[in-house]
């Protein structure tokens, strides 16, 4: 039986969600805001579970294809893995989106339309970074950067060394307030790669407790097994868990957006010494830039986020006249030290 919510996201889209009781549970895991029996919305999504079955794998067809629906009078999109159909998404308007899933407690069905209508209708003025956020108690900390730049690594830190406020790790939408700068959280699973899982006290559960991480793995679990197995946590491979399980795992606090003190960029530097360099406003623009993300969302495109070219974006100058900027370069996590990362949060 299908129950309804509304969230209020970030007080700005009142977003119903319509979905199986146990599912709906699952993607509240991934909503700061609570939910609540009014009908006002400003988008819709219903999530109707057809059938639960298991995904067959059978290696003579794509991991990850999509096709063509057009059993409604809306065209839809199939989503398979293999050969097995996990979903279809049909999008009935701008702002109403109806799925049906065919394995159990599809989360990431709701997250991947409420990621298109955020990005794609409800955004005007923001700016899509790729980009993990975390606050302390002078203000919020972004770190932007690209695949493999580290930016989950650091945020970890903070948060795991110094209890730092989550808000989001990844992605972050960037806009000006009369607060300032101010960076927001979209709601979706957490996703970690190995390689800072293996280097963490706290997330280290979720190597043999990832079937309880929360969220659909975008990876086989006989996959997973063999990396765990192996130790081969070099890989571009990780554990997607829920927003909150991700928080409680670490033992820190959540929130949906934070007031923007300082942007941190972070460099690997194999065999350089530590250290934190301030950077002017031309350099913290031109940074920025190159991470920021389109905010568009093609459902049937299976393109991957290092493949994804930066748009072209203009920042304003008052984005950024009352944040400070530094790069911080370093080899590995044993450089990021309790003291390292207090002088960064100040």
């Amino acid at each position: 039986m299908n129950i309804q919510r509304m969230y209020d996201y970030l007080g700005e889209r009142k977003v119903i969600i319509r979905a199986p009781e146990g599912l709906l549970l699952k993607i509240e895991r991934n909503i700061e805001e609570p939910g609540n029996p009014s009908t006002d919305f400003d988008c819709f999504f219903e999530i109707e579970v057809v059938e639960e079955g298991s995904i067959i794998k059978d290696k003579s067809f794509p991991y990850r294809s999509v096709r063509k629906n057009n059993s409604l009078s809306t065209p839809g999109i199939d989503f398979l893995r293999y050969n097995t159909l996990v979903r279809t998404i049909w999008q009935k308007s701008c702002s109403e989106f109806f799925v049906r899933s065919y394995i159990q407690n599809d989360e990431d069905a709701f997250c991947k339309c409420f990621e298109k209508y955020l990005l794609e209708e409800a955004s005007e003025g923001k700016i899509l970074f790729h980009a993990s956020t975390v606050e302390s108690k002078n203000g919020g900390l972004t770190i932007p950067g690209r695949c493999w730049s580290g930016k989950t690594t650091l945020a970890v830190s903070f948060l795991e060394k110094l209890d730092l406020t989550f808000i989001n790790d990844g992605d972050t939408l960037l806009d000006f307030t009369e607060k300032g700068l101010r960076g927001s959280y979209i709601p979706k699973p957490i996703y970690t790669r190995f390689s800072t899982i293996a280097n963490s006290q706290k997330l280290l559960s979720l190597l043999n407790e990832y079937h309880n991480s929360e969220a659909t793995q975008q990876f086989d679990e006989d996959a997973l097994q063999k990396i765990i197995l192996a130790r081969k946590f070099d890989l571009d491979v990780g554990i997607s868990s829920s927003r909150k399980k991700f928080c409680d795992l670490l033992k820190v606090n959540s929130k949906p957006k934070t007031n923007i003190k300082k942007i941190i960029f972070p460099e690997y530097t194999p065999n350089g010494p530590v250290s934190v360099t301030p950077i002017g406003r031309a350099e913290t623009v031109k940074r920025l830039k190159l991470n920021a993300f389109p905010k568009r969302v093609d459902l049937h495109s299976l393109e991957q986020q290092q493949d994804i070219v930066p748009p072209e974006i203009h920042i304003p100058d008052l984005w950024i006249d009352e944040v400070k900027s530094v790069v911080v370069s370093y080899s590995g996590i044993k450089d990021l030290t309790r003291g390292l990362l207090e002088d960064l949060a100040k």
